[in-house]
């Protein structure tokens, strides 16, 4: 593995641990208080909010990751640029 595969492999392991946070978050908050309205005797409302929290929690992981994705590629197109101009500075200075 190279050092630039290797590095693209951490962003895209980091970009999707941020997009996995972000989305469990968001889930257990809704979680959270489905379990205060059963408490208070809500029983219709904490299933509905419970279903309400996991089809949100898989809506968020989706659209965060084509987010994450879509933020990957720009970032690898980023590097593509800076490392050809590095290569060009790099030939240009040995001649």
């Amino acid at each position: 593995m190279t050092k630039e595969e290797y590095m693209q492999r951490t962003q895209e392991l980091r970009a999707k641990r941020e997009a996995n946070t972000v989305a469990w978050v968001s889930y257990q908050q809704d979680l959270l208080q489905a379990y205060y309205d059963e408490k208070n005797g809500i029983e219709e409302d904490y299933r509905r909010r419970k279903q309400q929290a996991t089809m949100r929690y898989y809506q968020n992981m989706s659209t965060a990751k084509a987010a994450y994705n879509k933020r990957d590629r720009e970032l690898y197109d980023q590097v593509v640029i800076l490392q050809t101009e590095y290569q060009q500075s790099k030939e240009g200075g040995e001649r």
